[in-house]
């Protein structure tokens, strides 16, 4: 496994990085993810950066100043040890399995296990500051950012890190789009566009459960599209609302269709009577476990 280290190398990790903006969501669960069945080893290992912060934290998982009940600076909320990294495969990978992936062991070379939260205090895991890893693809196709969290700091004298994990990722192969032009986005209106069969619905039908997605301050020239989309066999990658003079307006991430299953998404756009819908999907796709072994000294 190669590591490369880059001049821009950052050595905090700031949450602005993990910030997404969200152009559709969806109102029905997800169908549990199939097992694993290849083995991917990364063909590039970067390390981006390494934070270590010795403070308490509350049950949202961030650091306490000493002395008094104030949350610290952003940058300094994870507290514990976090190692950020980025890695490379051999073939384009589409989402992340959080719930097949594990974190196997992160530990120093004192034996200290980084994983087992100080005082035996308990950590809420539904919180993303308090999660093992967190992972965001890209920012290219067949790339993943990576953050491995321990609740401790490594122990004194301690020289390396060391981290066992094994990632698991749904991937595609062989990229295909599908287009139509000049469609009328009102309700009733069906369509096939590559894999994915639409419903257009009236937005204000939806349930109180379900919210829009956020467009700033909402004028006469913003409107809300909510659709259903049926099963769905192939992977997608990415779907794009596109304007008469070619123009992408709004993207809906592959992630708000689910491979198996249907559901309801919500997109915000311009208004406008008709659109082009470009849909890039995967002709094959299948579940990789990528492996990470790391060590690395804690000034890398």
């Amino acid at each position: 496994m190669r590591h490369a280290f880059s001049a821009t190398t950052v050595l905090v990790l700031t949450c602005c990085l993990w910030g997404r903006c969200l152009h559709a969501q969806t109102s029905r669960a997800r169908s549990q993810a199939t097992p694993p069945a290849t083995t991917v080893r990364p063909v590039q290992v970067d390390i981006l950066s390494l934070q270590v912060t010795k403070l308490p934290r509350n049950q949202f998982g961030q650091g306490i100043k000493p002395g008094a009940n104030e949350t610290v600076a952003f940058w300094l909320a994870n507290s514990g040890t976090a190692v950020e990294l980025r890695l490379k495969l051999d073939r384009p990978i589409a989402r992340w399995d959080e719930r097949a992936s594990r974190l196997i062991g992160f530990a120093d070379d004192k034996g200290g296990d980084l994983t087992r939260p100080p005082d035996g205090e308990t950590v809420d895991q539904f919180f993303d500051n308090n999660k093992p890893i967190l992972i965001k693809i890209g920012p290219k196709s067949d790339e993943a950012e990576v953050i491995v969290r321990g609740f401790r700091t490594p122990a004194p004298g301690g020289t390396k890190l060391r981290i066992d994990a094994d990632l698991v990722f749904l991937a595609g192969t062989n990229e295909r789009t599908a287009e139509r032009k000049g469609l009328e986005p009102k309700p009733g209106t069906k369509v096939t566009i590559g894999p994915l069969r639409l419903t257009f619905r009236e937005p204000k039908d939806a349930g109180a459960g379900f919210r829009p997605p956020s467009l700033g301050r909402c004028n006469q020239d913003v409107m809300l599209v909510m659709l259903d989309y049926e099963r769905v066999d192939k992977l997608i990658k990415m779907v794009a609302w596109v304007n008469p003079q070619g123009k992408a307006v709004a993207t809906s991430e592959g992630s708000s269709f689910a491979v198996g299953g249907g559901g309801t998404v919500m997109i915000g756009m311009p208004r406008m009577t008709h659109v082009d819908v470009r849909v890039v999907y995967y002709e094959k796709s299948g579940t990789i476990t990528v492996p990470l072994r790391l060590e690395t000294g804690l000034g890398f």
